[in-house]
């Protein structure tokens, strides 16, 4: 919405959309949470939960093979080399 968002990479879902949106807040607070990130009941309307938890899972695996093959390529690497 206003181009702030802890992830970074997930910008390039939404390239062709206009992040210009001006975000103020108000002390004391107007309207108060019901619920919070986490509570049993809570749900959120931009970012389902489980899905989130997914990709987050998936990047990790394939980092993680990643880093692995990467591994295992020098190791071949070096075997060469001697």
């Amino acid at each position: 919405m206003y181009n702030d968002h802890p992830e970074s990479d997930w910008v390039h879902y939404y390239e062709n959309t206009t992040r210009d949106l001006r975000v103020y807040s108000a002390y004391p607070l107007l309207v108060y949470p019901t619920h919070f990130a986490g509570d049993k009941g809570w749900y959120s309307d931009t970012e389902p939960p489980i899905e989130v938890l997914q990709e987050i899972c998936k990047r990790k695996s394939k980092e993680e093979e990643e880093a692995a093959a990467k591994e295992e390529r020098e190791k071949e690497k070096k075997k060469i080399e001697l």
